[in-house]
């Protein structure tokens, strides 16, 4: 694949092609089999598609690959498949002539998944988590791990510095990099001093110095480098007039995993803002009575008549502890120990956070939390639970809410009235861990991520690629220091470790869920 090619897929897929190159590519592909063909391996959609449909059928997608009449679907959906993801994208382009303004908006195109004693050489310093924008990173010491919305990660190290140019490109400047695009990722662009580096599919470490000359180890699958494809297992050395100085370099560059481990990844519990574990004796106790925990600014209490609505007060009035009812097979304490157990009928219990979730400004925010909802799963059983953060100053004022409806589904709500749903279910009686992700712009939308992991699954040391609700494009400026535990059925709901920080690592059990 050329460059000019390779720039105007990334274009397409960032949104961020002029009208011109919009009915230039429109061209290419309705016209070049072999431009299709190359579509497919390049686009990828994490930054144009949020949720997830039914499976396509794959004959059809074939047939419309070839077609001049492409099938049309709505940039909502997201896909299951590279070979689905590739017609909507096609779709999206000749579609896109309605959509896109003059300029093409400003958008982030990657996220700092990891930083560990990390000094930056920019002004200003990213941090875990935080949305990154087209522009340079810089990293003067320590190693941090960015993924790009097209799919690939890279890893840094050490004394770096890369333009991030798109969610399928970037170019390095100088320093240790290695780059990891499995499968859905392909097409990666990385330049460098010594020439650009396409990748086939592959895990690569590149290594630039200040003078320009840079090495390729090449760990699995192949690296396109103009016209030349270099497979794995190969290491070559390019001087900065992109000309092979030896095709025998040692092979000695870590893999990406290994740069991992090597950085020692921990879990930053000493990040978190709040946290409460009910580590008390089995029992009812009035909610006023539990206190436990860290960052808050009081005990637990039940709503006030001022903040019923049209709910009306609760059937119940006391909290239960329950004891060794939850069941994760990560060895977490959560579920062992004391837990809340919110009793069959309408139960709201409240929270006020000693440091709030302010949205006015730029920020991210996690929040996790063990659960088990106890119904029996048929269609009669029927419980919701949800976790919502309010503001105290004004009760019914800007609220988020994370959880699940009567038949399981998760869902994330706004007061606003948007709302996301996830195509999984909460299994009934069984634990989850679940996890939100909030980040907040002085300038521009918000957004709230969420996502649930069952017992066979494994946590990783990052966020997720791939979220089970993604809620965008909402503006909020509350204050949010009121947390809420709403549970509303025929079953009850049992509740454990509640964990709110800054990073993945700061609200999510690695250490133990690692071991």
């Amino acid at each position: 694949m050329n460059r000019d090619r390779a720039i105007l897929f990334s274009k397409a897929r960032d949104e961020n092609l002029t009208r011109d190159e919009l009915s230039q590519l429109e061209r290419l592909l309705q016209s070049d089999p072999e431009a299709r063909r190359d579509y497919l391996r390049f686009m990828q959609l994490h930054s144009l598609l949020e949720n997830r449909p039914a499976e396509a059928d794959e004959m059809a997608i074939e047939e419309a690959l070839t077609d001049s009449k492409f099938i049309h679907l709505p940039r909502s959906a997201a896909l299951t498949s590279l070979a689905t993801a590739v017609v909507v994208a096609v779709a999206a382009v000749f579609g896109f002539q309605k959509l896109i303004p003059e300029t093409s908006p400003h958008r982030d195109i990657a996220t700092l998944l990891y930083a560990e004693d990390c000094q930056w050489g920019q002004s200003t310093s990213p941090v875990e988590g935080q949305r990154l924008s087209p522009g340079p990173v810089w990293l003067k010491n320590g190693v941090a791990v960015i993924r790009f919305d097209g799919g690939a990660e890279i890893f840094l190290n050490g004394d770096t510095k890369i333009q991030l140019e798109s969610a399928g490109q970037a170019k390095l400047d100088h320093g240790d990099i290695v780059v990891r695009a499995e499968e859905g990722a392909e097409g990666f662009l990385l330049g460098t001093p010594s020439g650009e580096f396409i990748d086939l599919g592959t895990e690569f470490a590149v290594r630039t110095g200040t003078g320009g000359d840079t090495e390729l180890h090449v760990h699995e699958g192949a690296v396109a480098v103009g016209s030349n494809v270099f497979k794995a297992g190969e290491a070559i050395l390019f001087n900065k007039s992109k000309e092979v100085v030896n095709e025998n370099v040692e092979r000695k560059a870590p893999r990406f995993d290994e740069m991992v481990q090597r950085s020692k990844p921990r879990e930053r519990r000493d990040l978190m803002i709040a946290y409460e574990g009910f580590f008390l004796n089995e029992g009812r106790y009035q909610p006023g009575e539990i206190q436990g925990g860290k960052g808050w600014a009081g005990p637990w209490r039940l709503r006030t008549p001022g903040e019923y609505g049209h709910h009306g007060p609760d059937t119940t009035k006391d909290m239960q502890i329950a004891y060794a009812r939850m069941e994760m097979t990560w060895p977490i304490r959560g579920g062992k120990q004391g837990m809340l157990e919110l009793p069959a009928g309408r139960n709201i219990r409240t929270r006020q956070l000693a440091k709030s979730i302010d949205l006015s400004g730029d920020g991210i925010t996690y929040v996790s939390f063990l659960a088990a909802d106890q119904r029996d799963g048929t269609a009669d059983g029927k419980h919701s639970f949800r976790v919502s953060l309010r503001p105290s100053e004004n009760y019914f004022g800007e609220t988020l809410s994370i959880g699940w409806a009567k038949n399981g589904v998760p869902r994330v709500m706004t007061s606003s009235g948007q709302l996301r749903r996830s195509i999984r279910k909460i299994p009934a009686n069984e634990t989850v861990f679940c996890i939100a992700k909030i980040t907040s712009r002085a300038r521009g939308g918000d957004e709230i991520f969420f996502r649930f992991y069952r017992k066979e699954d494994s946590l990783d040391i990052f966020e997720p690629a791939d979220w089970d609700i993604e809620l965008r494009d909402f503006d909020y400026s509350a204050s949010l220091d009121l947390l809420l535990l709403t549970s509303h059925g025929d079953s009850a709901t049992l509740v454990d470790e509640i964990r709110i920080g800054p990073s993945w690592r700061s609200v999510t059990p690695l250490d133990e869920a690692n071991r």
